[in-house]
């Protein structure tokens, strides 16, 4: 299953400095996308050992069949984020490197926010999304508008403000609708009211869950030591067809410093 054919409404942020609890990256990643499918009965962390030189252990965040990376940390540590990006009205390509594919390459071999950008800038990407990037090296968090014709990287200094998005200190965002986003102030609003508190428990208790984002999945990477991944994922459908959004539903903490060293 490819995952560039069904790209998906999500809200990925990166919070440091003066906006996280103890001054190190927090990074959230919460997939808003289809919860009618048999994909949440069966939802897997893999990590990866790769021989090929230069390589990182990495983990990814999915489902059985599904190629490439949608959601992923790996132990320099780096993690990416993806949304969709409905409102790019420019040219796409589908003779290319899937954008799955290129975040698996950056969780690969990719240690600091710039040499995933650059990887991004240099591949032969395709179709359009909203992409995120943050490390512990660079200490910050990126987000790229992602197309076939270029990249622009939106950062501390060069994210746009608009109704409804303010410029948050030490804050990078993108919430789960289409861009620029003037009607719902929900997500900025909260990352205001929570600044200099911003940690997992913050996001995983006060913002997705009032913001209502993460259908489908939410990693949140916490980038301080020890490196810790927390992870939720959607209920299985029950008799009625309803499935329970991830962001209702218990947490899981992993330490991935712990999983990264696991040899089998």
């Amino acid at each position: 299953i490819n995952a560039e054919y069904g790209k998906a409404g999500c809200s990925m942020f990166g919070a440091w400095g003066s906006a996280s609890k103890d001054g190190s990256l927090v990074q959230l990643r919460a997939l808003d996308w289809a919860t009618n499918t048999p994909f949440q009965k069966h939802p897997l962390l893999l990590v990866y050992h790769p021989t090929e030189a230069d390589s990182k252990v990495f983990s990814v965040l999915t489902w059985p069949g599904l190629l490439g990376a949608i959601t992923g940390l790996n132990n320099a540590p780096l993690g990416v984020c993806e949304k969709v990006w409905l409102h790019f009205k420019g040219q796409d390509a589908r003779m290319g490197t899937p954008w799955n594919f290129v975040l698996r390459d950056v969780l690969q071999f990719d240690a600091t926010n710039d040499a995933a950008i650059a990887r991004i800038k240099n591949a032969h990407r395709t179709c359009s999304i909203f992409a995120g990037v943050g490390s512990r090296a660079s200490g910050t968090f990126d987000a790229m508008e992602y197309s076939y014709p270029k990249v622009t990287v939106w950062n501390a200094q060069t994210q746009p403000v608009y109704k409804n998005h303010p410029n948050i200190t030490d804050v990078v965002w993108v919430d789960k609708h289409t861009q620029p986003d003037t009607r719902d102030p929900c997500l900025g609003d909260l990352l205001e009211h929570f600044h200099g508190q911003i940690d997992a428990d913050t996001i995983l208790h006060n913002i997705t869950a009032q913001f209502e984002t993460g259908d489908m999945h939410i990693a949140i990477y916490s980038y301080s030591s020890p490196l810790t991944m927390h992870v939720a994922n959607a209920a299985p459908v029950n008799g009625k067809g309803v499935a329970l959004p991830a962001y209702t539903q218990p947490f899981v903490k992993l330490n991935m410093d712990a999983e990264f060293a696991r040899q089998n």
